[in-house]
């Protein structure tokens, strides 16, 4: 017998679990964009400095984790799937600059992509599951293909985030198989990603051993994003008052470059 997380009396709305990650979100890119320019200007950022950074950014981690709840939420209740997935793919395109602004400092640069990607991704891996439903293996070559163009990509949380909106999708009427294997996917899937990095030659040799601590603080940092299932556990089945059509997707190019702007202004590098 299969247990609905809208089941029972909850609290939160699907449009006030959006608004919970979104402001989430903008609590970990001001420290990832404005906080993090600051320390990188001073000789000594000083602990407190750094306490708080740790601190916005653990505050922050639940908000990947919602957004990909949403997401199958709204696979699930869409009447025009392929209308969403473009909507995604278009605002990954238009976001790719300010995301790269934020946290690169230029204009373009291909190192890595936006989270909308990984939305993108992640919503055409689960279109293909249950296209092929009833065929493992072509089950599983979709999402394996996903999950490698995503690593291609190099695309915000990557394969990590693909796989975790795929958790989701099948277990999304489990709740506690859900939360039980999306917390250890966030923890493993963080060590393995950074492991797999360290396979592949990306680091140097001589930096293994620091890495590897890397590997492990990623891990646990990574491990504050099952905080996102006090939240999700809460949610009422419920759409709740809608947010204007495409506030949610002008929110995310929006914020960055506003702290792009703050970073450049606080720093006193200019614009």
């Amino acid at each position: 017998m299969t247990e609905r997380l809208g089941h029972g009396i909850k609290t939160f709305t699907g449009t006030q679990l959006k608004w919970i990650a979104m402001i989430l979100m903008l609590i970990d890119h001001t420290a990832a964009v404005v906080l993090a320019s600051c320390m990188a200007s001073s000789a000594s950022p000083g602990t407190a400095a750094i306490v708080i950074y740790y601190i916005m950014r653990i505050l922050g981690r639940p908000a990947f984790p919602i957004f990909c709840f949403l997401l199958v939420e709204g696979f699930h209740y869409s009447h025009d799937r392929r209308r969403y997935l473009l909507n995604l793919t278009i605002f990954a395109l238009v976001s790719e600059i300010p995301f790269d602004l934020a946290m690169e400092g230029t204009i373009l640069e291909f190192g890595g992509q936006n989270v909308f990607f990984t939305l993108s991704i992640g919503l055409a891996a689960i279109w293909l599951i249950e296209y092929f439903e009833g065929k493992k293996i072509l089950q599983f070559l979709s999402v394996f293909v996903c999950a490698v163009l995503a690593e291609l990509l190099s695309t915000d949380y990557a394969s990590l985030g693909v796989l975790l909106i795929v958790i989701f999708y099948e277990f999304r009427n489990q709740r506690w198989k859900l939360f039980a294997v999306g917390t250890a996917w966030l923890w493993l899937g963080a060590c393995l990603n950074n492991l797999i990095n360290i396979h592949i030659g990306l680091y140097p040799e001589e930096m293994w051993g620091t890495v590897l601590t890397a590997v492990m603080k990623n891990g646990v940092l990574e491990l504050f994003g099952a905080l996102a299932f006090l939240f999700i556990s809460q949610y009422n089945g419920k759409r709740g008052k809608s947010l204007p059509k495409y506030f949610f997707y002008a929110f995310y190019p929006g914020h960055l470059l506003i702290l792009y702007g703050i970073a450049r202004l606080v720093t006193g590098t200019g614009m």
